[in-house]
C-alpha cells in the first residue's frame, strides 16, 4: 500500500480499512441490470483510438457427396476448403472522469460519515455510467435502420429527411469488412406506410447528420441517442411520405405493440402483451441464439413492462392455481417461457407528440451480444499514477478510485474520483443467416442476437 500519512486521519482509517471496498464495489456492482450482459474483448489500443476485430461466421453445409473415386486426384484428395464468411466490428477506447468531495472542517464524525457517503454515491454514479453506455451500444446497433420521415429538411424523390440515420450509415461489403454506404455499397431501404404495406423500395447511396438534431429519440431522449439527418437515394418512383416508416432490408428486427411500423405510431392501446413475448422469443430462438449459459434468455424492462404482462390473460392462465409460485407471491415476474427478467428504473423512454411514453425492453439472447473493452494497459496506468500523494484502487476490470493528498491552501478539500475506461460495441452476425446453415433463420439481417420491444405504458 502506498504512503497515506499526508491524508487526513479519518480518510486514512477508511483507506486502511478497506471502507473503498465495502462502500465503493457494493454501490457500484448492486444496481446494474444492462453491463452484466457484455463480453470482454482484450484491447491494446491507446485512448481514443479504435480496433477493429474481424471474426468467423458458420462454415457453409454441402451437401454434395464426393466422387465415387479413390480421393488421389490431387494432394487435397479431390477435396475443397469450406472458408467461413468474415465479419468486422470496432470498439473505440474512451474514458470517463467523475469527481466528488468532502470538506475537512467538519468534525471527524461528519467527515467519515460524508466521506462513506460520497463514495457509496460516486459507486453508484459509476454503476449507472457504466449501464448507460451498455445500453446505448445496444440501442445504437438493435434501433438502427429502423426509421421514418418526418417534416422539416428534404425529402424529394433522391432524399428524404428522417428521425434516425444510425443503421443507414454503414454496411459490411461482399469482404465483410465495414464500409460507409454510398454510390458502390448501397442499401436497399422499404417504405411502409401505416398499414404495414411495402410502398416502395428505395437505394440508398448516403446518410448525413442534422446541423441541428431533431430526433424523438435525442430531444429529452433519455439517452437513446438517436440522429435526425437526410437520406439520399436513387431517383425513386415517388417523394416518401411523412409518417411512413423507412426499414432497411439489413435492419435488426424491431417488436413493436400493436404491429405498429414505427415507435411514432404508437397509440394508448399499445401495451405489453404475453403473445408479443413468445413472438420475440421465437424469432431469437429462430436465429440459432443458444441463449445464456442457463440456456435462457434474458429481458430487461421497466415495472410498466411486468405490470401489463402480469394483466394478460395467458400468464395468469399459467399461473392459476400457484399461489406459491415467486411470481405470484412476490408480483414480480422471474422467469417465463424460457426469459428471465431483470427489472430496472434505466429504461430507454422517450415521449410521444401526444404525450404517451414509449418504454421499450431489451431481450438478449447471446453472451457475445455486446463487446467490452477490457484495457490492456490499465494496470500499468494505476500502477504510474499511485504515489505518496495519490491512492489509486483498481475496483473492477476497467473502472479505478483516486483518492488525492490535499492540495488547497487550508488542507481543507478532500477529493475522490473515478476514471472508467473501456468502449463497447454490438458486433453484426449477417454471415450467420445464410438458410442453408440455419434454416429457420431470417435472411439478410445484420444484427441478430438480441431484439427491441416497444410497447406504450
Amino acid at each position: 500500500m502506498a504512503n497515506i500519512t499526508n491524508f487526513n486521519p479519518v480518510v486514512a482509517s477508511a483507506i486502511q480499512n478497506q471502507t473503498l471496498d465495502l462502500k465503493f464495489l457494493p454501490a457500484m456492482n448492486g444496481k446494474l441490470a444492462y453491463s452484466p450482459f457484455t463480453y470482454s474483448y482484450k484491447l491494446d489500443a491507446n485512448l481514443g483510438e479504435s480496433k477493429t476485430f474481424t471474426r468467423n461466421s458458420r462454415l457453409p453445409v454441402d451437401t454434395t457427396p464426393s466422387a465415387p473415386d479413390d480421393g488421389t486426384a490431387n494432394l487435397d484428395n479431390n477435396m475443397t476448403a469450406n472458408k467461413a464468411g468474415v465479419e468486422q466490428f470496432t470498439i473505440q477506447l474512451l474514458q470517463w472522469n467523475r469527481m466528488d468531495k468532502v470538506n475537512l472542517m467538519q468534525q471527524e464524525a461528519l467527515i467519515a460519515s460524508d466521506f462513506n457517503r460520497s463514495l457509496g454515491n460516486l459507486g453508484y454514479l459509476a454503476a449507472q455510467l457504466k449501464d448507460r453506455l451498455v445500453r446505448k451500444a445496444y440501442m445504437d446497433a438493435y434501433m438502427g435502420g429502423n426509421t421514418a420521415v418526418i417534416a422539416g429538411g428534404t425529402t424529394s424523390t433522391t432524399a428524404a429527411h428522417v428521425d434516425d440515420i444510425r443503421g443507414f450509415l454503414n454496411v459490411l461489403n461482399t469482404s465483410g469488412q465495414l464500409v460507409a454506404v454510398n454510390g458502390s455499397n448501397t442499401l436497399l431501404v422499404d417504405e411502409i406506410n401505416s398499414s404495414g404495406a411495402i410502398v416502395q423500395t428505395l437505394t440508398v447511396t448516403g446518410a448525413s447528420p442534422d446541423g441541428s438534431n431533431t430526433s424523438g429519440l435525442f430531444v429529452n431522449d433519455n439517452s437513446l441517442g438517436g440522429i435526425s439527418g437526410q437520406l439520399t437515394f436513387n431517383t425513386a418512383t415517388s417523394a416518401p411520405t411523412v409518417g411512413n416508416a423507412l426499414v432497411a432490408r439489413n435492419a435488426p428486427k424491431v417488436f413493436r405493440a400493436g404491429a405498429r411500423n414505427h415507435y411514432s405510431n404508437l397509440t394508448g392501446g399499445d401495451i405489453a402483451t404475453v403473445d408479443d413475448l413468445d413472438s420475440i422469443v421465437t424469432y431469437l430462438r429462430n436465429q440459432g441464439n443458444p441463449g445464456f449459459k442457463d440456456g435462457y434468455i434474458y429481458a430487461i424492462g421497466g415495472p410498466d413492462a411486468f405490470r401489463h404482462w402480469r394483466r394478460d390473460p395467458q400468464f395468469q392462465l399459467a399461473y392459476q392455481g400457484r399461489y406459491d409460485a415467486p411470481e405470484v407471491k412476490s408480483g414480480r415476474i422471474t422467469e417465463y417461457g424460457g426469459v428471465r427478467f431483470i427489472e430496472t428504473t434505466e429504461v430507454p423512454i422517450n415521449t410521444l407528440a401526444s404525450g404517451s411514453r414509449v418504454n421499450r425492453v431489451l431481450f438478449t439472447a447471446d453472451p457475445e451480444t455486446c463487446m467490452e473493452a477490457d484495457w490492456q494497459g490499465f494496470n500499468n496506468y494505476i500502477a504510474g499514477t499511485s504515489s505518496p500523494t495519490v491512492y489509486c484502487e483498481k475496483m473492477s476490470s476497467n473502472c479505478a478510485l483516486f483518492i488525492p493528498e490535499p492540495i488547497d491552501a487550508m488542507r481543507e478539500q478532500q477529493k475522490m474520483a473515478f476514471k472508467l475506461v473501456t468502449g463497447f460495441s454490438c458486433g453484426s452476425d449477417l454471415k450467420a443467416n445464410d438458410q442453408n446453415q440455419i434454416p429457420t433463420a431470417a435472411i439478410g439481417v445484420m444484427f441478430r442476437k438480441a431484439a427491441i420491444y416497444e410497447f406504450v405504458a
